[in-house]
């Protein structure tokens, strides 16, 4: 067992929580089980533009974004998955990132699975949905714009009739400090 700080902290004491090798390796099981039922269903993830959604995706699988970014087996599984089904993911990674040295006039170096297929406008029922919250949140901020409009002419016209009483008293000022206050006759 050697000094009994194996598993635990500096007093002896066992950390509560899952090792990062058991966090790496339930991910990846939940990845593998998550793509095995979207095959079994023949759905997609969330797409975003044609571009899987890596963030809907980990919250999906209750792992943070950077297990996506640092775990190896879970990146080479996810990205051999899209490109078998043609699939761009959202973050660029070593395998799909553009080579720039031999990239020419703003070409990419994708896989060869990718650069055969154009990815086809979105129609996943996610999308769909995407578009009528979208427009929803659309018609919303146009009302909250009219409303801002609305406020800031009627503060435009109280300005307006501010800057108006404060010339009448500048003038009322004026002429009281020329003809004196109240001179005896």
């Amino acid at each position: 067992m050697g000094n009994g700080m194996a598993n635990g902290m500096a007093d002896g004491t066992t950390r509560p929580g899952k090792s990062g090798r058991q966090k790496a390796t339930e991910a990846l099981a939940a990845l593998e089980a998550f793509l095995r039922a979207h095959d079994t269903a023949g759905t997609t993830p969330d797409l975003r533009r044609g571009v899987l959604n890596l963030r809907s995706l980990c919250k999906a699988l209750g792992v943070s974004r950077s297990t996506a970014n640092q775990n190896p087996a879970f990146r080479q599984t996810l990205d051999a998955w899209c490109v078998a089904k043609g699939i761009r993911v959202g973050t660029e990674t070593a395998q799909t990132a553009p080579d720039v040295g031999t990239a020419n006039q703003g070409e990419v170096n994708q896989p060869q699975a990718l650069q055969s297929q154009n990815p086809a406008p979105p129609t996943d029922v996610n999308d769909k949905r995407t578009i009528k919250r979208l427009e929803s949140d659309l018609g919303k901020e146009r009302k909250r714009v009219a409303e801002l409009e609305k406020r800031l002419a009627e503060s435009i016209a109280q300005n307006s009739h501010l800057y108006t009483l404060i010339n009448q008293y500048k003038a009322r000022e004026s002429f009281l400090t020329e003809k004196g206050k109240g001179e005896k006759r």
